[in-house]
């Protein structure tokens, strides 16, 4: 059974907005990283897809934090929402901060539109040598927590932070997530780090759930993330993202994103891959399971 630690002591061009802001009366949370619930548009007759597509633009666009970045992630998201699969092979400094910015977007509309019922049954996986970074801090970066050749780098340091707030904003918003780790990861965190995860864990008994496989590596196709919910039409969806974690990056390998609904061949196959994977390793059941 897991259990706290004892610490020893030491010695994208700005994208046309059409619609007008939605300040809602409903205080969803507390921290809103990216003023998600402000930038919200009005409720329409668009289907869940292109409602969703709505919000994450509206968040590129429109939060002050995304300032730098805004072009490269109007590009990027403009490209997975057209082809459903994007691919990029660079280094870490030109790929990280939008990925993993994007990442956070994503997962923070996908928590407010569950909020809102505009989507269901939203379940994410945080697959990963070790724990999934901002589950190990409250947004400061600790002694082993990141890579030192992320420490000089502000736009890397900012997925950091920014996703320690917006992991749990999903959870507080009520999405379910499972942190997926070989055996031996969690030893891998300092004991600081370590502490935190577990207390995070005690703070969301019924949605985080903690996943150590039955196996000591995880396949390099597979780390990242995934996240399954159904629209309002009962159909399924998959977002899922090939990264590095911030404690190990690499110059040499492929960042992907895929989207779009799991009937789709290339996101059928992305999930039958993750699926088999968990399978095999006495992992979580990642599927939806309709109420």
């Amino acid at each position: 059974m897991l259990s706290l630690i004892k610490r020893k002591p030491k010695s994208f061009l700005i994208y046309p907005v059409i619609f007008g802001l939605l300040i809602s009366a409903i205080v969803f949370s507390q921290r809103d990283f990216f003023q998600t619930e402000v930038f919200s548009p009005v409720e329409s007759n668009l289907s869940t897809e292109a409602h969703l597509r709505e919000c994450v633009l509206r968040t590129i666009g429109l939060s002050e934090k995304l300032d730098e970045l805004r072009p490269g992630l109007f590009d990027l998201f403009n490209d997975l929402n057209q082809q459903g699969f994007v691919s990029k092979q660079l280094n870490d400094q030109s790929v990280r901060p939008y990925f993993v910015t994007l990442q956070g977007v994503m997962e923070q509309n996908l928590a407010y539109e569950l909020q809102r019922g505009k989507i269901k049954n939203l379940v994410g996986i945080i697959h990963t040598p070790t724990p999934a970074t901002p589950l190990c801090t409250h947004g400061d970066i600790s002694e082993k927590l990141v890579d030192p050749t992320l420490l000089e780098d502000n736009k890397r340091l900012f997925t950091v932070r920014a996703r320690a707030d917006i992991v749990r904003d999903f959870l507080d918003l009520g999405g379910t997530l499972y942190a997926v780790y070989p055996q031996g990861g969690l030893e891998k965190r300092t004991i600081d780090q370590q502490n935190i995860y577990l207390k995070t864990l005690k703070d969301h008994p019924k949605n985080l759930i903690d996943a150590e496989l039955a196996t000591s590596t995880i396949d390099h196709d597979l780390v990242g993330a995934s996240y399954l919910f159904e629209d309002d039409c009962g159909e399924h969806h998959l977002f899922s993202l090939r990264a590095y974690q911030a404690n190990a990056p690499s110059d040499d390998n492929t960042w992907s994103m895929w989207y779009g609904k799991v009937s789709e061949p290339h996101i059928a196959k992305r999930l039958a891959r993750l699926r088999e994977f968990l399978r095999d390793n006495n992992g979580p059941n990642f599927e939806i399971k309709s109420q």
